[in-house]
């Protein structure tokens, strides 16, 4: 496909040529070969966007694995603890990325895995473990980082 990314006839030629293999290709390999080819669309692609919901938890994962190989965008994210509002910051820096979280996301993802860890150990009861910065995904995020950096 590269070979043909500058002739359009060539290119379409191509994908009609094997069609059978681009209608049934994955939507993260069809953005990806749309980047490469710096193309809004690929001739005869279907529009099955199959975009799984993510949750915070999955978000804060990716966005630690594309910080983690993009220095730009992990200096974007260590900046953001030296703002007014670091947590506000950071949400508007996974926004521009392309990953809608804002504050109440976050901490509500940090909820919910804390109430989890509660309900499987000992049914929940007031001998479960207190939890101290595990629950906090935010802070999970840029441990992450940092552990990377050493």
């Amino acid at each position: 496909m590269l070979r043909y990314r500058d002739s359009k006839e060539e290119l379409k030629h191509y994908i009609d040529e094997n069609k059978k293999f681009f209608q049934n290709v994955d939507y993260e390999t069809s953005q990806a070969m749309k980047a490469f080819l710096n193309m809004k669309q690929i001739p005869g692609e279907t529009e099955q966007k199959e975009e799984k919901e993510m949750n915070a938890v999955e978000a804060l994962d990716e966005l630690q694995r594309k910080a983690r190989h993009d220095d730009k965008l992990r200096e974007q994210f260590i900046k953001t603890r030296d703002a007014e509002d670091p947590l506000g910051g950071f949400c508007s820096v996974c926004r521009e990325t392309g990953y809608e979280l804002y504050p109440m996301d976050i901490v509500q993802a940090g909820d919910e895995f804390y109430a989890a860890m509660k309900r499987s150990t000992n049914g929940g009861g007031e001998n479960s473990p207190v939890l101290i910065g595990e629950d906090d995904p935010y802070e999970l995020f840029f441990a992450g980082l940092q552990e990377q950096l050493q």
